[in-house]
């Protein structure tokens, strides 16, 4: 009877060190998978609400700019002054870029920002040129770029593809069209260096 209760004692020692190092990887495994699992699926979610908001910010921006800029009826891009402080420039209105923020000013000095970097937390630009044989203005709104506008290594469609978010939107200038018919030979778009990331324009009183 006692050898019996010895042997069995025996086996009772309970894990020994390989067992337990064995059981510790398998948890580590699993901790680290849950983790992984845990960290994909939050990240996830910040970019969807991140692109939501990109995507939010850049229709409304594109839609205030079309309502400007669709009855506009002189249009410059990229003209060669900067916007002014104060009281603005003969009836001028802007809509430019400033610390990859969007920013329009109306023609009496007053700002409004339409895309803002703070705000979002994410980089905004924007580009503009034109069809002028055809009156459209077409410009480009990239949320988060990737390269600095304004660096050499700066090109447009790359950036489309990079960008968290981009939107290309092409304008007809109704007005434009019905005053070159009175003025065949009035300026009436003016583009500058194949466009640019200011345009300055005037609408009818």
């Amino acid at each position: 009877m006692e050898r019996l209760i010895l042997r069995m004692s025996k086996k009772q020692e309970g894990l020994t060190l390989v067992e337990l190092v064995i059981v510790l990887s398998l948890l580590s495994i699993i901790l680290a998978l849950g983790y992984m699992y845990y960290d994909f699926g939050v990240q996830a979610f910040e970019r969807g609400e991140h692109r939501t908001i990109a995507q939010k910010a850049v229709r409304l921006t594109a839609d205030f700019i079309t309502s400007e800029i669709r009855y506009a009826k002189e249009i410059e891009i990229n003209p060669e002054e900067a916007p002014p402080e104060g009281n603005g420039d003969n009836g001028y209105r802007f809509i430019y870029e400033e610390d990859n923020s969007i920013i329009y000013q109306d023609e009496k000095g007053s700002k409004w920002t339409l895309a803002d970097r703070q705000a979002d937390d994410m980089p905004y630009s924007i580009y503009f040129t034109s069809n002028v044989p055809e009156d459209v203005v077409i410009f480009y709104i990239i949320a988060d770029y990737a390269t600095e506008p304004d660096s050499e290594g700066f090109d447009m469609e790359e950036e489309k593809e990079k960008g968290l978010y981009s939107l290309e939107t092409r304008v007809q200038a109704l007005n434009i069209r019905l005053y070159r018919t009175y003025s065949p030979e009035g300026e009436l778009i003016k583009l500058n260096d194949d466009g640019g990331s200011v345009i300055k324009y005037k609408k009818p009183e």
